[in-house]
């Protein structure tokens, strides 16, 4: 394939101005997580088990990752890039849920607002690398 002649490329380039100026506005994202938690029984407070605590933090890291997005082309933004890009800020959030720093600020008893005890954190971490 011959390179690309200069001129030609210059032919295109009011036309990509123009087309991205579109894009050069202020953007407002809705981001909605559906996620299926269990409702609880009337006026008993909503628990989320480790699992929908997991998936909730994961589904946080797709929000972030497309609040986040400042891009020039938004045909590469979001959901529609390389899998791994779009993994990387979901799986960074579930890993986050396990520390002991948000550990301790979110996972607390609903009656007693203790932290999440140590044995419990150990059974959940060898749990996770089972088999």
């Amino acid at each position: 394939m011959p390179p690309f002649d200069k001129v030609k490329v210059e032919q295109f380039q009011p036309a990509l101005e123009e087309g991205m100026a579109r894009y050069r506005r202020e953007v407002t994202a809705i981001v909605s997580n559906n996620t299926p938690f269990v409702k609880p029984a009337p006026g008993e407070p909503a628990l989320l088990g480790w699992r929908d605590a997991q998936t909730l933090f994961h589904e946080f890291g797709h929000a972030l990752h497309v609040l986040g997005s400042n891009v020039a082309y938004p045909s590469v933004s979001g959901g529609r890039v390389v899998t791994d890009y779009a993994e990387f800020p979901s799986k960074l959030m579930e890993h986050w849920l396990g520390t002991p720093e948000v550990l301790g600020r979110f996972a607390l008893h609903h009656q007693t607002g203790q932290p999440m005890p140590a044995a419990l954190v150990a059974k959940l971490r060898k749990a996770a690398t089972f088999n």
